[in-house]
Order: C-alpha cells, then structure tokens, then sequence
C-alpha cells in the first residue's frame, strides 16, 4: 500500500520561533516609545525652558515700559504743574499790575479831585468875597436911590403948579407919578406912571401908564435911567411921551 501524501499545513506550527521574534519586536518597540518618550519630555522641557526665560525676558521689557512710562508720567505731571504755577505767577502778576495800575489811577483821581476842591474853596471864597461886595454896593444904591426919591420929594413940591405930582405906593420904593396941564381941552386931565425900585437888581421898572405909552419908547427911557440913575431926565422924558401920545389921539 503506498504511502498517503501530506500537506505542507498538515506540518506542526513551530510557534516557539514566532514567540520570540514577537517578544523581541515588542521589546524594541518598548525601547522606542521610551526612548521616543523620553526625547519628547526632553524637548517639552527645553520648551518650557525657552518659554520661561521667553517670559521673563517679555516680563523685564513690560516692566521697563512700565518705569519709562511712569517715569515720562511724572515727567509730564511735573512739567504740567510747572506750567499750571507759571500761568498762575502770569496771571498773578498781571492782577498785580491791574491793581497797580488802578491804585495810580485812583491816586490821580484824588489828586484831581484835592486840585478840584482846591479851586472850589478858593471860588466859593471868591464868590464869598464878591456877594459881600454886591450886599456893600446894593446897600450904597439903595441908600442912593432913598436918597433920590427924598431929594425928588423935596424938589418937586416946587412944580405941583405946573402940573406935576407924586405920592409913595404901598409898593416899597415905588412912586405913582402923575402930570396935568397935558390937554388943553381938560387941563385937569391926569397922566400917570408908577416908578419901582426893585431890590432884586437895583433896577428901574415903570408899569400902569394911563394912558398907555409905546412899549418900544418906555423900554428906551428905562435904559437910559438904569445906565444914568438921572430921575429927572426919566420924568421929563416920560412927560414929552404922554404928550406925543395925546397929540396922535
């Protein structure tokens, strides 16, 4: 009987080889990965040594920022508060010289004003001086005038015959002064005048002229009186006006 034939898979598996070749590649895997592992925490800690002194570098620059910061801050803080006090000495000062400037203008004004009371005192003493000489000389003239209207008195009773008379008003040194023996058609006819002293100015006044006289002429006549002070003229004036009046009737 011949032999049966085999089949390569109907040998034995020699697994022992196989086991040992797996152990050893799994030993040199092992191997690897620590030894890739190791490498790998190597570098990781160079990184988070370079990062570290990256840091701190980044650190020490922030804080030099931070001083040059600070430092400029104060720099510019203290240059502002040295321009804040220069504009307050500005403005200090030229308040000072507006209230110099104000006191010297006050000070003229007074020394303005002293000159001004000065020539006042010195008017007012003027004018003290001039009233006492205008009460002197109103006094003279009305003593002059009393004087007048008596000697006019005296003197005229002598020419009641022609046709002229006089009498004192109530008014004070006021005279009503009349004439006759105008009309030669009734010679008994009166013409009349009053003549007032005013104590006011020392002047003449003449008012209530029966009949009445032209303004323009009686405003003469007064002129001449208060610029000569001669009563007589003034009568003989004032008679020759009634005539002429008479004559134009």
């Amino acid at each position: 009987m011949p032999p049966l034939a085999t089949s390569k898979y109907d040998n034995p598996i020699n697994t022992t080889g196989l086991l040992q070749t797996i152990r050893d590649s799994r030993t040199k895997l092992d191997g690897w990965i620590q030894r890739q592992k190791q490498q790998a925490d190597e570098e990781a800690e160079q990184y988070h040594q370079v990062l570290n002194a990256e840091q701190s570098k980044i650190d020490h620059q922030v804080g030099n920022l931070l001083a040059v910061q600070f430092q400029r801050g104060l720099s510019m803080q203290q240059n502002t508060n040295e321009a804040s006090i220069a504009s307050r000495r500005a403005n200090l000062q030229h308040q000072c010289d507006a209230l110099r400037d104000e006191v010297e203008h006050v000070q003229c004004a007074t020394e303005k004003h002293r000159d001004i009371a000065n020539e006042l005192e010195a008017e007012e003493l003027k004018q003290r001086h001039r009233a006492e000489e205008a009460r002197t000389l109103k006094s003279r003239l009305r003593e002059a005038k009393q004087t007048t209207v008596d000697d006019l008195t005296r003197g005229l009773v002598n020419y009641k015959y022609l046709g002229f008379d006089f009498e004192k008003c109530e008014e004070t040194n006021a005279l009503r002064i009349a004439f006759t023996q105008l009309d030669p058609a009734f010679p008994n006819r009166e013409f009349s005048f009053i003549l007032l002293v005013n104590d006011a100015d020392n002047q003449y006044y003449i008012h209530g002229c029966q009949p009445n006289l032209d303004a323009t002429a009686v405003t003469k006549i007064l002129k001449e009186i208060n610029r000569s002070d001669d009563v007589a003229l003034m009568i003989r004036q004032m008679r020759k006006e009634f005539v002429r009046t008479l004559q134009k009737i």
